[in-house]
């Protein structure tokens, strides 16, 4: 599936696949949202939609809490 805007028609790219994919890092947490570092992560938080405002929010209050791991 290419994303408009995000790959070129030359380009495909995989879901995140945490068991293929030990040790790297495919995202980071800033704030609320959660930041791509790859094409992988990218892809798989554009079409999971990792950052929508409302989950953005809740995120932030859980991060507040303490309730809301360190690491993406």
């Amino acid at each position: 599936m290419l994303l408009r805007g995000m790959l070129s028609v030359e380009s495909l790219c995989h879901f995140f696949i945490p068991a293929k994919i030990a040790g790297m890092s495919i995202f980071d947490l800033t704030v609320g949202e959660i930041m791509p570092l790859t094409p992988v992560g990218r892809v798989t938080a554009e079409l999971l939609k990792f950052n929508l405002p409302q989950r953005v929010e809740v995120r932030e209050t859980l991060i507040l809490a303490g309730r809301y791991p360190r690491r993406v």
